[in-house]
């Protein structure tokens, strides 16, 4: 197999028949390395070792991986197509794994576990309530100005335009 010519296979069914019958006779020959045990017999010769894996474990084994980084609005796009995964997540980058086929998508958790996410319902999602940042503009007695980012639901109307020692809070 090492001085293998493609010129000499006229189909792709004839290099598959090639590849199958050397696999064959690899399988089936003694190794000095096996003490002089075919592959195949050393194989079969501790089937006690031998654990079958669950058809859920097998799935998620071959899971396909990719990153992506998570909107403010905790919202990624795989392939054009939108998807929302739990707040959490939002403005970071994140581990995912999927099926070829994109039906199951789950983020990858620091602990390993996999959390599924699912597309995104922009209805709903426009329903979420998201806390609110206002931005206060500072003037100092200096004169000079400073955008600060308030974290609060909603800016109180009694302190548009009051001040906080000798600085004057202007809500931009």
């Amino acid at each position: 197999m090492a001085s293998l010519d493609m010129r000499d296979f006229h189909s792709l069914e004839e290099l598959r028949g090639s590849l199958h019958a050397f696999v064959q006779r690899y399988n089936q020959a003694p190794h000095s390395s096996l003490r002089g045990l075919s592959p195949l017999d050393r194989f079969f010769s501790e089937p006690e070792q031998i654990r079958r894996l669950s058809e859920e474990s097998l799935r998620q084994d071959f899971l396909l991986e990719i990153e992506r980084r998570v909107s403010a609005d905790s919202v990624i796009v795989i392939d054009q197509i939108e998807y929302e995964v739990d707040y959490r997540f939002a403005r970071q980058r994140i581990r995912l794994r999927y099926s070829p086929d994109m039906k199951e998508i789950f983020i990858v958790e620091t602990d390993g576990m996999l959390t599924p996410i699912r597309l995104l319902n922009k209805t709903e999602n426009a329903l979420i309530k998201r806390k609110k940042y206002a931005y206060a503009k500072e003037t100092n007695d200096y004169g000079l100005h400073c955008k600060i980012r308030i974290g609060i639901q909603s800016f109180p109307e009694k302190l548009k335009g009051s001040t906080c020692g000798n600085t004057r809070i202007q809500i931009c």
